[in-house]
């Protein structure tokens, strides 16, 4: 989120840019689309979100692959939405952004143009930065998969306040064919806010009834959660069984160091190089 606001508020602020007009504006308005304010939320939202990211983008082109046909059927995507989904997401723009600008630098270098070779050089420097910060998230999420570990998307994009989701699917594969798998996903919601502090919501989903715990810095957050969680159970009780709702008072440490991606750099072996 803060890779995506420095890059609006640079490429914003620059009076002259080697970028085209059009690549520029439609680069800023893709990523504005990510920092959701007041938008309802739900399933749609949620997946046009993730699209937009590119968190999918290698996986989309090998949908595209000829003897990866069948893929995307089952995935309800043609081709040729999956070629528009490519170009509109987030990363499919930073890379063609990063092609126009070493085409050109390499142009300008044998020129020996110093001037605009600085500011294309700068330009540059802050599109590879936020697409690091993507591809970050991409190999997290990749290794964590390998791992038995969780799944990372970050809702809202925004620099300010963040809500961090991480998704667990621990249901187990059923030996018998036809026998329906009983649902079983963890879900953790880190939430740091301005005026709430940090939170973190624990979730149990096991098939159709649900455990939560909420976590609060400040007691009078707590107090707040915990008056409004009758009203929350009655909401949730449309759709599960609810054994077990409450809040509890953590100190500022908890939030820091029990997150679940902290878990996948323990070992030497688990440090992960971007750029690598």
């Amino acid at each position: 989120g803060k890779a995506f606001d420095n890059l609006i508020r640079f490429l914003s602020s620059l009076p002259k840019s080697e970028l085209t007009p059009q690549t520029r504006e439609t680069l800023i308005s893709t990523m504005k689309s990510l920092i959701l304010q007041g938008e309802k939320i739900d399933e749609n939202l949620l997946k046009n979100f993730i699209t937009k990211t590119g968190l999918n983008y290698e996986a989309d082109i090998k949908r595209l692959v000829p003897s990866k046909t069948k893929e995307h059927i089952q995935s309800g995507q043609s081709p040729e939405n999956l070629k528009e989904s490519l170009k509109s997401s987030v990363k499919g723009q930073l890379l063609k952004t990063v092609q126009e600008l070493e085409t050109k630098l390499g142009k300008m270098q044998q020129a020996k143009n110093q001037p605009q070779l600085k500011e294309l050089q700068a330009i540059l420097k802050n599109i590879k930065t936020t697409l690091s910060s993507i591809e970050l998230t991409q190999i997290l999420n990749y290794y964590s998969k390998q791992e038995d570990g969780f799944l990372q998307f970050q809702i809202p994009f925004s620099p300010s306040e963040t809500v961090n989701l991480y998704i667990k699917d621990n249901t187990k594969k059923s030996d018998q064919k036809g026998r329906k798998k009983k649902e079983d996903v963890s879900l953790i919601f880190h939430l740091d806010l301005k005026k709430m502090g940090s939170l973190r919501i624990d979730v149990q989903m096991l098939d159709q009834s649900l455990n939560c715990q909420f976590y609060a810095e400040d007691k009078e957050v707590s107090k707040f959660i915990s008056s409004m969680l009758p009203e929350l159970k009655h909401q949730l009780e449309d759709s599960y069984s609810v054994n077990y709702l409450s809040c509890k008072v953590k100190t500022k440490s908890f939030f820091e160091n029990e997150m679940p991606e902290k878990k996948l750099f323990k070992k030497k072996t688990q440090i992960i190089s971007v750029e690598a």
